[in-house]
């Protein structure tokens, strides 16, 4: 099978494929700043926690999860 990426007047599977692959980028990069973002805001919450098992007396092993 033989597939030309280049057209004569610039546009073919090549200009797709750099569309696709920006977009893909784009996604990528929007899902690892979500994911920064949950994991700092839940950080916040478990540090609460953590300090109030402390207070109750729990354990090194029993703090971890």
């Amino acid at each position: 099978m033989n597939v030309n990426l280049y057209r004569l007047r610039g546009q073919g599977v090549i200009h797709s494929l750099s569309v696709f692959s920006m977009l893909a980028f784009l996604v990528l990069a929007v899902a690892c700043i979500n994911y920064m973002n949950l994991a700092t805001a839940r950080a916040g919450s478990r540090v609460k926690e953590i300090g109030i098992r402390k207070v109750i007396g729990a354990t090194k092993k029993n703090t971890l999860r």
